[in-house]
């Protein structure tokens, strides 16, 4: 998930073009790397999407019919918690699935 642009770069639009091109080139290259390392037979889906992920994450749910979301959490608590907010914990609120999160351990 890419987190879209703030519009006040609209002033920049050939900079903000190859800044996107490029977080997106980057992003599928993960994505393909990723994949990658899935056992043979088990089948793979990638998606790239630039929406904030809660949204995106849950409207690709809905759309590909998901039986289950992944996620990993950071353990964030406190302050952090607060200002930075929980992507999983959006994600299990409004998700149309179970979902399933993985702490670190």
């Amino acid at each position: 998930m890419l987190e879209p642009l703030p519009v006040s770069f609209a002033d920049f639009p050939e900079e903000l073009a190859q800044l996107d091109a490029a977080t997106q080139a980057d992003a599928r290259a993960q994505l393909a790397r990723l994949a990658a390392t899935v056992p043979a037979g088990i089948p793979t889906e990638q998606c790239l999407r630039q929406d904030p992920p809660r949204q995106g994450i849950t409207a690709m749910a809905r759309e590909w019919r998901s039986d289950l979301i992944v996620l990993p959490t950071r353990g964030l608590t406190g302050l952090k918690y607060i200002v930075l907010g929980s992507t999983a914990e959006a994600v299990v609120r409004h998700a149309p699935c179970p979902v399933l999160t993985l702490g670190r351990t």
